[in-house]
């Protein structure tokens, strides 16, 4: 069963006592990512194409970083922590590879239209939460098992992210400020979802714990 309510009120129960590092986290990834962007756009007309690909790269991997955190305190309802953040950063090329990976399916599917790749892009949604919590899953291996954990629930996943719409648009109206509690907000609702429908896959014997130490 897909509980959002239940992930969302777990999620704010977590943070309860998290919310400064959570927050100090999140702008502290926000100040990696315009240093790496400044010079992009430093760069001029030329050099854009490059280093926006670089951010883009920078971005992902930052966002896997602070994945790895939340998905920390979701499962074990421990203190969010920099030396959790920056322990996570060190899977930078994991990160990398899988925002390759991820990439190109996407923008394959999107070379039909625009539907499928929304589709495959929450089919694929767990595949952060897996290779941070399994840091030898091979990525492949870890979007295969993505795919097999959301097989049901793309649409309940999708409703779950268009719930966070109003806030979304609440923290824009704050200049972005409002984002750094909005993403560890978001980022431990959907660790609490990954670690359900990761509960259920296992249970009903579509995947296995073996699964998670094969490359």
């Amino acid at each position: 069963m897909f509980d959002r309510v239940r992930y969302k009120s777990n999620a704010l129960s977590q943070l309860k006592s998290n919310w400064k590092n959570s927050v100090l986290i999140t702008a502290v990834s926000a100040v990696l990512l315009l240093v790496i962007k400044v010079p992009s756009l430093a760069g001029g007309l030329e050099e854009s194409d490059y280093t926006n690909i670089i951010a883009f790269f920078a971005f992902f991997v930052l966002i896997s970083a602070l994945t790895g955190s939340f998905l920390k305190l979701a499962k074990e309802n421990k203190a969010v922590t920099f030396d959790d953040f920056f322990e996570n950063l060190l899977l930078w090329l994991k990160s990398f590879q899988a925002a390759f990976w991820i990439g190109l399916y996407l923008f394959l599917w999107s070379l039909l239209f625009f539907f499928p790749a929304v589709v495959k892009f929450f089919a694929f949604s767990q595949t952060l939460f897996l290779i941070n919590e399994y840091p030898k899953l091979g990525i492949r291996k870890a979007m295969k098992i993505s795919r097999i954990m959301t097989n049901g629930y793309k649409g309940d996943l999708f409703v779950m992210a268009l719930s966070f719409a109003g806030w979304l648009f609440l923290a824009c109206l704050t200049g972005g400020i409002g984002l750094l509690w909005l993403l560890p907000y978001a980022e431990t609702a959907f660790a609490n979802c990954y670690l359900e429908l990761k509960k259920q896959a296992l249970q009903s014997g579509k995947i296995s714990s073996e699964d998670f130490s094969r490359y």
